[in-house]
Parts: C-alpha cells; structure tokens; sequence
C-alpha cells in the first residue's frame, strides 16, 4: 500500500500463438507463473518452468522477477535476469516459453462501465477471437462483474483485429 493509496491491479492476458488468449484481472500481492498446479497463472508448456515467474506488487509499483526458468522470461530481446527485481511498466509485453503475456497496470481501478451492452459486446468479440474471460467475482456473486476501461482494452488488445470492431461499436 502506497501512502494509504491502494496500489492498482493488474490485467494479464496470456496467449499462445496462434491460439486463444486468456484475459484475467489480478488482485494478490503476488502472482506465480509457470507449469506447476499451484501457479495463479498455469502455463501448461514444457517450455514453461515449474514456477517461472513472479509479479510482486511493492511500495514504488509492481516488479517482476524470473524464479530460475530454465528458457527464461524474455521482455523482446532481453532476457530478464534470474533472481533480479525488474520494475513492470504498462504494457509490459513478455515471452515465456511458447506464451505471450501481456501486462496492464490498472491504475483507474475504480471507474467502471454500467453497460451490460458493453459486457455482451466485449465477451461476444472475445468469443469470436477464441478469448477465454476469466471473470474476477467468483461464482454465485450478488453483483456481476463491471468492466473497467482497461479490461475492456485489454479484452480487445488480446482479440487479435477485435479490437477496431470493439472500438467501433462503443465509440
């Protein structure tokens, strides 16, 4: 927590070329990627370590740290080094094995959309794109989840060309 300011979540999306992206919204201090059934983000791939990396939410912002892989966490052509606190900037967009991850640091966590339209409109383009949408509020919830402005561009960032037909239609 920063100064009695709650730090801002974080949006992943995660895909495997050519295939479907996984778009979720975290909300722990800590976030373990990798192969092995424990990891908050379970990356299914040989090439993928047991636990591959973590994202750490600190005082100054979030940071990511490669836990040892074996192939690495590479951020374009640099591969983070093993051990070593990196800070993650917005859109941080990371290779892990045969993944792409792509990093959204919510800073406008609180402003929400109202419109189920826009809900309907983004899961449709999602599902048209082969997105899976992990929904933050667990099963049974009172209140549905509400899309911030980041998820929505996250959700069409990860759609691969759903993204201009998304803008299209709320725009």
């Amino acid at each position: 927590m920063m100064r009695g300011v709650a730090m801002p979540d974080l949006i992943i999306s995660v895909r495997r070329p050519p295939g479907a992206a996984e778009v979720r919204r975290v909300r722990e201090a800590e976030v373990l990627l990798g192969r092995a059934a424990h990891c908050a983000l379970r990356l299914a791939d040989d090439g993928v370590s047991a636990e591959h990396l973590r994202l750490l939410r600190r005082d100054a912002g979030w940071v990511m740290v490669d836990a040892g892989s074996t192939h690495g966490t590479w951020r374009g052509d640099e591969r983070l080094p093993a051990g070593t606190a990196v800070p993650l900037r917005d859109g941080e967009v990371l290779r892990i094995g045969p993944f792409v991850v792509e990093v959204f640091v919510d800073a406008e966590a609180g402003l929400t959309t109202n419109s189920r339209d826009t809900e309907s409109i983004v899961r449709e383009l999602a599902a048209a794109q082969g997105v899976q949408i992990v929904d933050a509020a667990p099963a049974g919830a009172a209140a549905p989840p509400r899309w911030t402005p980041l998820e929505v561009a996250a959700l069409a960032a990860a759609a691969a060309g759903a993204g201009a037909a998304l803008w299209a239609l709320l725009g």
